[in-house]
């Protein structure tokens, strides 16, 4: 049963993966394509190879948060919005498997972006001679990884609560931007020293409220009357 809800979910979803893979794709072969590093396919050297699987490594994580919200924001709302929910609910399996498969279908392509990112940012450090190669674009994932948790956690949240993507996704894209004009407004009124404890602050507020958002979208779900 768990499977079908499974098979059932990755349908619905499927707009915001194929979006995904075909950002984590794009940022590879648009990083191969561009000057100084469309060597590789010519026999390039390591450090070319490096300092290409970096960048397209950080790109494309940042791309599969924009896929990530997208899906987080749809998985929930696609199914009321289609009216295939309150099919779902005459049907056998539980809440509690339903939320089960999505935060399985969620959770597999959060792991997924960040192999395929990290990893590629992984093979790049161990290909270079130094370990210490430079990208023109470098992420630090702990500046990254907040980021996506509010993303994704508001979005997931507002589609357990909306019958349309559009807010759900909406809000989940904004959510990491109206956090920071918070955050900067508490750092001017209460003076938060550098940009160290901005990024600090920002990171903590942001994973709390990613976290708090994916709880309280789940237990809604388990617990709202309509379907």
């Amino acid at each position: 049963m768990l499977m079908q809800l499974i098979r059932k979910d990755l349908r619905i979803c499927r707009l915001p993966i194929l979006v995904g893979v075909a950002m984590v794709i794009g940022a590879f072969v648009l990083m191969s394509t561009m000057d100084g590093l469309s060597g590789v396919w010519r026999g390039g050297s390591i450090e070319t190879w490096s300092v290409m699987l970096k960048t397209a490594g950080s790109l494309s994580i940042i791309t599969s948060i924009i896929a990530l919200t997208m899906l987080a924001g749809t998985i929930f709302a696609a199914e009321r919005a289609d009216r295939s929910s309150e099919f779902l609910a005459y049907l056998p399996p539980s809440r509690a498997q339903v939320l089960l498969s999505k935060a399985i279908v969620l959770g597999a392509s959060c792991v997924l972006a960040l192999c395929v990112g990290g990893g590629s940012i992984a093979l790049a450090d161990w290909l270079s001679v130094d370990h210490s190669v430079n990208s023109s674009l470098q992420i630090r994932m702990r500046d990254v990884v907040p980021i996506a948790v509010v993303s994704i956690g508001v979005g997931w949240c507002a589609s357990a609560r909306f019958a349309n993507t559009g807010p759900s996704v909406g809000l989940g894209f904004a959510a990491p931007i109206v956090l920071s004009a918070g955050v900067l407004l508490a750092s001017y009124f209460f003076g938060i020293p550098n940009d160290e404890s901005f990024r600090t602050t920002y990171a903590a507020c942001s994973t709390a409220t990613g976290l708090a958002c994916l709880v309280g979208g789940s237990v809604y779900f388990i617990r709202r009357v309509e379907p």
